[in-house]
């Protein structure tokens, strides 16, 4: 996902810690979305989803975007998504993804659209 990890001044002037979204090190841990998936609602899926493929139209990380992408199969599997939930990804210019993760936009794609 999007990340930053140059200190930020906030607006009381002091430095905060760089905000890490996305995580490729093994400092990320051993949890990731479908150790979650099964204990989310409706609502919280759905949302999540929405964020991850808004999120994906706008990564510049290959290994972050398969991630993304990865973890929008893993939500679909619930059956809790709708086709606008995952809509934005439709928009990722095909040249641009790795051919593994096009394997991920075309799984939702099928799904969906």
């Amino acid at each position: 996902m999007l990340s930053s990890r140059t200190p930020r001044k906030a607006r009381s002037g002091t430095v905060q810690e760089p905000v890490v979204v996305c995580r490729t090190d093994a400092a990320a841990g051993p949890e990731t979305i479908s150790d979650w998936v099964r204990s989310f609602d409706r609502r919280e899926v759905r949302t999540l989803a929405s964020l991850l493929a808004s999120a994906a139209v706008l990564e510049r990380d290959a290994d972050c975007l398969e991630s993304e992408l990865n973890a929008l199969g893993e939500l679909a599997v619930t059956g809790l998504l709708e086709a606008e939930d995952i809509a934005a990804p439709r928009r990722l210019p095909r040249a641009s993804v790795r051919p593994a993760d096009a394997e991920h936009l075309d799984y939702l794609t099928a799904e969906y659209f």
